[in-house]
């Protein structure tokens, strides 16, 4: 029996397994270059954490960066976030502005990511009266993106949100409140006394599985081969004098 794949399907396939191969391989090289952009993230999440005042100073300068902040809470305009998942419950994200301690009465509060609570615990949180003193809060800085001038609007105190996105979520958040919010939010930590609200950075994640791209790229140039393959067993079969073909 002959093999006989023939010149054009030759030249086809390899055309698909060398277009194939070569997406497969950027894909793995996609995959490392990932790797090394998250490992640098959170390696800089993992710095000890900037006074507040520093960052404020300069809000663009510190990405994935944590800062320590002290002040008072004004639970009176706290926002919840509604529809927040977490794993498979459905609940609220709590978002109330702190007063600096050392910031004078007009300057801007900073927004804190509290964390989240399960749906029963909001009327609560939404009633949540006055602290006795100051809090100390070290989170994650994310960047709030805000109008420039505060629009008018009325309080809602629920926003209802898939997902909360602070970069395009802030101006909504600012038309809320009586006074204007600094340009970055605060996202708690994880307390380790548990509780309510349940605190925790967001850790950056790839967008991407480079890997499964790459899997499938390389799984396409293999079934073009054996497609190939097939393809010239089968007409070498049908060419064979044995089986009835003719010989050209």
């Amino acid at each position: 029996m002959r093999f006989r794949p023939g010149r054009a399907p030759t030249l086809l396939t390899a055309l698909a397994v060398a277009l194939f191969c070569s997406l497969g391989v950027w894909q793995v090289r996609r995959l490392h270059w990932r790797r090394g952009w998250l490992a640098e993230r959170n390696a800089r999440i993992d710095l000890p954490p900037l006074p507040i005042a520093q960052v404020l100073a300069r809000p663009h300068d510190f990405p994935d960066r944590r800062a320590t902040a002290r002040g008072r809470f004004d639970t009176a305009q706290t926002v919840l976030v509604e529809r927040a998942p977490r794993g498979t419950e459905l609940g609220d994200r709590v978002l109330t502005p702190l007063r600096l301690a050392d910031a004078g009465a007009k300057a801007p509060a900073l927004l804190v990511d509290r964390g989240w609570i399960p749906t029963s615990e909001g009327e609560r949180f939404l009633h949540e009266p006055p602290p006795a003193g100051d809090a100390e809060v070290t989170g994650l800085v994310l960047p709030l993106a805000l109008w420039k001038t505060r629009p008018e609007g009325a309080p809602q105190r629920r926003t209802a949100w898939i997902g909360f996105d602070p970069e395009r979520s802030g101006p909504s958040l600012q038309a809320q409140l009586p006074y204007p919010l600094a340009p970055v939010l605060l996202q708690r930590e994880a307390d380790p006394a548990g509780g309510w609200p349940a605190g925790g950075l967001t850790r950056p994640t790839s967008p991407v599985d480079h890997r499964a791209y790459a899997l499938t790229w390389f799984s396409l140039a293999g079934l073009a081969a054996a497609a190939w393959l097939e393809h010239g067993i089968s007409q070498g079969r049908e060419a064979s004098p044995g089986a009835g073909g003719r010989l050209h």
